[in-house]
């Protein structure tokens, strides 16, 4: 089961996590690396990426308000499924802060990665991955 996060104890943990940082709406982002737009199996394939980072779980925050949830490879199907795509405001890093994602509304993965190193490792899975690359952010 998703282990529950407090918001504020997630945005001092992870603080690469998107949120809302003021009332006229503004956002804080971190400095991306490089950004990927991805199709494909989102669970097979993001749980690929998780070995790569020698993770078992990533940490989901939503940026507008709520708690973050921390899951699990085995739990990720069963989460995923659940997520609001529409509302397209729910990120996702790894421990190690190496990567942001979000699902946006037509279907794909949003996938920043956030260092060099990190980006060199994701290259080199994109050629064995069934995720297809449709565009650079």
């Amino acid at each position: 089961m998703p282990i529950k996060i407090n918001r504020e104890d997630c945005r001092q943990k992870y603080p690469v996590l998107p949120v809302v940082i003021n009332d006229d709406g503004d956002w804080s982002y971190p400095d991306v690396y490089e950004g990927y737009i991805l199709e494909g199996t989102y669970n097979e394939e993001l749980i690929n990426l998780m070995t790569l980072l020698r993770t078992d779980h990533l940490i989901f925050l939503p940026v507008y308000a709520g708690d973050a949830w921390q899951v699990t490879k085995n739990e990720l199907q069963h989460y995923i499924s659940g997520l609001d795509y529409i509302n397209n405001d729910i990120y996702f890093t790894d421990p190690g802060q190496h990567i942001l994602g979000v699902f946006c509304d037509s279907d794909n993965l949003h996938l920043s990665i956030l260092n060099e190193k990190a980006n060199e490792c994701f290259q080199s899975f994109l050629k064995t991955s069934k995720w297809n690359l449709t565009n650079c952010q």
